[in-house]
């Protein structure tokens, strides 16, 4: 399902590690959980070797979008609870109070200069789906199963996603999801606004790889770089304060290289070849 420029999404990667394998060879950086028996449940090791491919990806020079997937049928079905691993175990480095957002457990995700991408490809459900909730843009296969079941846990809201949530899909969803902790698909988070787009499952890592490549290949890294940053610094702005950051940042670019590129480029009818980061 793939042309000879893209490899599928969890079988061609080289080995790097055992929880988290990488491919940073090309435009896109492809990181996948790599617990397909457990359905890539978390774990510490696995949230610190994210962390650390994550980061290698966001200073691969030629890498211009981050792509995160699961091995398997699953993208990532919560933290790790078995026997030999207990919840307490689990939380051990997880729960410090961040004093700035990089300091948040995927506070990277947010501030990563670079788009990032889940390929919701099976269940995300608790901190799975906040993993996601957490990257730019969520395509899902249509029948992955999604849930934040910390009501039913006993547990509550972890890791900022009450506040993140409602930003993407409102108070009034964010707060039955919340409560209530039931499972819904993909094709019911399409309708509220948590996933972006849906694919059936075969066809999608076409769908995935099509969309990236068109990223990497149409969109101007100093453009989205930018607009990465009106959108976190939207969170605490005023609008007058974002019309004038937006005005400035304008200017900019209008003087930029990217943008000289990106007119050459529709006034010879092809692609742009952006050089700024």
């Amino acid at each position: 399902m793939t042309d000879k420029n893209t490899q599928p999404l969890a079988t061609a990667c080289p080995e790097q590690s055992e929880l988290v394998k990488s491919d940073l060879s090309g435009a896109v950086a492809k990181l996948i959980l790599n617990r397909a028996d457990r359905l890539n449940a978390m774990t510490p090791a696995m949230d610190s070797q994210l962390r650390s491919a994550f980061l290698a990806a966001q200073a691969a020079k030629h890498c211009k979008v981050i792509l995160i997937t699961g091995a398997g049928k699953g993208f990532c079905s919560g933290a790790d609870q078995t026997a030999t691993q207990p919840a307490e175990a689990a939380d051990t480095g997880w729960q410090q109070v961040p004093r700035h957002i990089d300091e948040f457990r995927f506070g990277y995700l947010m501030t990563a200069t670079k788009p990032t991408i889940a390929a919701v490809n099976g269940a995300a459900i608790g901190v799975g789906l906040v993993l996601a909730s957490l990257c730019d843009i969520r395509l899902a296969v249509s029948d992955a199963k999604l849930g934040f079941p910390y009501a039913r846990l006993g547990l509550i809201a972890e890791y900022g996603i009450a506040h993140r949530l409602t930003n993407l899909v409102g108070h009034g969803v964010a707060t039955e999801l919340l409560l209530s902790g039931r499972l819904f698909d993909a094709i019911e988070a399409f309708g509220f606004g948590l996933i972006n787009h849906v694919a059936e499952r075969d066809r999608f890592e076409k769908f995935v790889n099509a969309y990236t490549q068109e990223l990497s290949t149409r969109c101007s890294p100093r453009s989205m770089r930018v607009i990465k940053q009106q959108l976190l610094g939207s969170q605490t702005q005023s609008f007058m304060d974002a019309a004038r950051q937006s005005g400035r940042e304008l200017t900019q670019a209008r003087q930029s290289a990217d943008y000289a590129a990106a007119k050459n480029a529709r006034r010879e009818k092809r692609l742009p070849s952006f050089t700024e980061e």
